[in-house]
């Protein structure tokens, strides 16, 4: 069984809702879900112990997290809701809404306000797009302690090897390239999922005729930190306020 690129295993959640589920086996317990809502389908309002951050793919779906309540079309919007905290989505529309979620327990040492996000927000929008080197374009969610980057591999285009800080989970959504995380070189297709832990080393190369179109969600942020002066301070800030909500 690979490290890095976990297979899943089709659960039913709620009624006719079913998930592929992989399970990456960190410290963190996480959990990547990508879930069929067929229509009228409902996950009910419920709440766990663990953050959950989520999108959709395809389609659209009601979601509410708390008071917040909003439609969130694909690839257009996500949401997070913290641990404890209620929950739930409806697809009131006629097509299937498949969509993204991620379930990961609590880690405070990770979770201090490193970004612009307001530490509240529980809906992020898509970020204007940002175009690198090697071809490589790149559009973001902005969460408090998170971001999730929609990002599309032009043919010929690379991500060179590189090793960082925090973990890094990347989902298929349309095209296939080649994806190399440690020792392993995977396929990299719709709805797959790899797993970079902590300072492993990972590339990913587009060796096909077309674009290859991927999610990519680091865990803390690397793109979007505040500046370090602001950073240090947000993060005490923030530190302060899940010691208040643990308590």
């Amino acid at each position: 069984m690979s490290a890095y690129f976990p297979e899943p295993t089709r659960t039913r959640l709620f009624g006719e809702i079913e998930a592929d589920v992989f399970r990456l086996g960190d410290a963190a317990d996480t959990v990547v879900m990508i879930t069929t809502m067929p229509p009228g389908a409902a996950a009910p309002p419920h709440e766990h112990a663990e953050h959950q951050i989520g999108m959709c793919l395809s389609g659209s779906y009601r979601m509410r997290v708390g008071d917040e309540e909003r439609r969130l079309d694909a690839l257009r919007g996500a949401y997070w809701a913290r641990g404890g905290e209620i929950h739930g989505a409806v697809n009131e529309s006629d097509v299937p809404a498949v969509t993204l979620d991620i379930k990961r327990r609590p880690q405070p040492a990770l979770e201090g306000r490193a970004t612009p996000c307001p530490a509240e927000a529980r809906f992020l929008d898509l970020s204007a797009p940002r175009t690198v080197k090697g071809g490589l374009e790149l559009r973001f969610f902005v969460g408090p302690w998170f971001e999730i980057m929609l990002s599309v591999l032009e043919p010929g285009a690379l991500m060179p090897r590189h090793a960082h800080r925090g973990a890094q989970i990347g989902i298929g959504l349309d095209g296939d390239y080649a994806m190399e995380v440690g020792e392993e070189t995977r396929r990299f297709t719709r709805h797959r999922v790899y797993f970079a832990p902590d300072h492993v080393p990972h590339m990913g190369l587009n060796d096909t005729d077309a674009p290859a179109t991927s999610l990519n969600v680091f865990i803390p942020p690397r793109w979007n930190l505040l500046p370090r002066r602001l950073r240090e301070s947000a993060d005490a800030a923030g530190e302060m306020e899940l010691a208040d909500a643990a308590r």
